[in-house]
């Protein structure tokens, strides 16, 4: 009686175990790269960075100086006019700015302006103080400026219908403090002639 062979399906076993190994071995780094991809990023610790501080606004430079300035040097003004020329019943406004140009405070300090009678006030202020008509004249008290400080005074009048052709309003501050003085520039507006001079246009 002859001896049956074994199962045929042995050899088919190990071929498909060498199959897995060399899967495993061609899929071991995806699988690897795979597991990083989805790993926790750990999340960044937030930092406070401080932001720049703004500069400080400079102050006047102390003075050693006893003599002190020149007269009419501590208190700078300046006098502007809203227009250079101007009809009856047309308003103007004339601004004044003073500034103490010291290292330290300046007392009663005040200012005078005759006002042209053919200038109608119709508004009169100032900053700091008191601004009034009296007598013909512009008269203001500031009383105390700081050092570097700057006030204005504010003047809207109206030109009044009489005012005589060809007229010019003049305005010149009288600035007093600490027992000095001193002198604005002078703001002008003129009204036109009664007769135009020629333009040199012979076409009329």
């Amino acid at each position: 009686m002859s001896r049956t062979s074994g199962p045929e399906w042995h050899p088919l076993l190990f071929g498909l175990a060498g199959l897995l190994v060399v899967a495993a071995i061609a899929l071991g780094p995806r699988v690897q790269a795979a597991d990083r991809l989805f790993q926790t990023v750990p999340t960044p610790t937030p930092q406070t960075v401080p932001l720049p501080t703004a500069p400080t606004t400079p102050h006047p430079p102390q003075s050693n100086d006893s003599t002190g300035p020149a007269s009419g040097a501590a208190l700078l003004t300046h006098l502007e006019v809203s227009r250079p020329d101007v009809l009856p019943g047309e308003d103007l406004q004339f601004t004044l700015y003073l500034t103490n140009t010291t290292a330290t405070a300046l007392a009663e300090v005040s200012l005078q302006a005759p006002l042209d009678p053919a200038l109608l006030p119709l508004e009169l202020w100032s900053t700091q103080g008191s601004a009034t008509v009296e007598g013909g004249h512009i008269v203001v008290y500031l009383y105390t400026m700081e050092a570097g400080q700057t006030a204005q005074v504010v003047l809207h009048a109206r030109v009044a219908a009489g005012a005589p052709v060809g007229h010019i309003f003049l305005l010149q501050f009288t600035s007093h403090w600490d027992g000095q003085e001193g002198q604005s520039n002078v703001a002008a507006a003129a009204l036109p002639p009664a007769e135009l001079p020629p333009t040199g246009d012979d076409r009329r």
